[in-house]
């Protein structure tokens, strides 16, 4: 029911409402696999949102957390954008992945 209520609302704080930081740290408190969820729906509706994405992970104070979302296109796309605006050591980033994922992230990579 949280999500059917939040989720109309959820789009004017994605396009950076005043009051998004607050609403994005409260429902990631509250709910996180939601707000995972509606991240990854964001990004669905167009690859440009990844920078709002990133924008949103660094006000939470999260980024590893949203760097975890899945499809592995959005992980690496996320990836390459932090790591442009120096919050991530990409080479490190991929390391691990490949070491946590193995063949199933580096088909992503490849294909991706």
């Amino acid at each position: 029911m949280h999500g059917e209520l939040v989720a109309p609302f959820l789009a004017t704080f994605l396009a950076g409402h005043q009051a998004h930081q607050l609403v994005f740290l409260r429902l990631h408190h509250v709910d996180r696999q939601f707000i995972s969820a509606a991240l990854c729906d964001f990004y669905a509706k167009s690859e440009i949102n990844v920078t709002r994405i990133v924008d949103v992970a660094q006000d939470l104070k999260a980024p590893d957390q949203v760097l975890e979302l899945r499809p592995f296109v959005l992980a690496l796309d996320l990836a390459a954008l932090a790591s442009r605006r120096k919050h991530l050591n990409l080479n490190k980033w991929l390391s691990s992945r490949f070491t946590r994922q193995g063949p199933q992230f580096i088909r992503a990579t490849l294909l991706g």
